[in-house]
């Protein structure tokens, strides 16, 4: 019975798959084996919430006796990528001499303009910097994780003002802190262990 629990413990510790931000030189790595990124699959660290309010509201304008009576009709559309969403690479490009890739999760989108740019900042994370916007909607507003005022996305540096590139980041700790949207991959690693014993014979 333990010898079962134990080969249990050790398929689960080889083959289990995590989740681990996608550096520069793994992403390069890939490209090698599938250089079309046809078979690549890339994840949001957080769930990316974002709001696009309608670009022209419908009203109607109407006087009744001594008032005038406006009725409106607010139509935004949300856009949810889940942790487990799996986006494409559709594009790699530059900023400001760091790499950017653009990345699609949705089916309809082949194209830069589209979708979601993640750009190579100093702490050797792609974190998001370009959202897309839809046609017939003002820019959308941003959240991480959660709908919250306090996890609203701004533009902004992570650490530095010496930083590159401004990255979407949620401020923590009175200004001190920011957390970033960031773009990860699942990672299986198996490494089975095969030990070898030699017994000494004595001399």
């Amino acid at each position: 019975m333990a010898r079962t629990i134990a080969i249990i413990g050790l398929l689960i510790d080889v083959g289990c798959a995590r989740r681990v931000n996608l550096s520069l030189a793994e992403f390069d790595e890939l490209r090698q084996l599938d250089p079309s990124q046809e078979t690549l699959r890339v994840f949001p660290g957080k769930k990316l919430i974002s709001s696009y309010p309608e670009e022209q509201e419908v009203r109607n304008v109407d006087i009744k006796r001594d008032k005038v009576v406006v009725r409106g009709a607010q139509r935004p559309r949300e856009r949810i990528i889940g942790v487990n969403t799996p986006g494409k690479v559709v594009a790699v490009d530059e900023l400001n001499g760091m790499p950017l890739l653009w990345v699609t999760y949705f089916a309809d989108c082949g194209a830069a303009d589209c979708a979601y740019g993640f750009v190579l900042t100093e702490q050797k994370k792609f974190s998001l910097v370009a959202i897309p916007g839809l046609a017939g909607f003002d820019d959308p507003t941003s959240h991480r994780g959660t709908r919250t005022r306090r996890n609203r996305l701004r533009l902004g540096k992570i650490r530095s003002l010496s930083e590159l590139n401004e990255v979407y980041v949620v401020p923590r700790r009175r200004g001190k802190k920011f957390l970033s949207l960031d773009l990860q991959i699942h990672k299986e690693t198996y490494k089975p262990t095969r030990k070898s014993k030699q017994r000494a014979p004595g001399v």
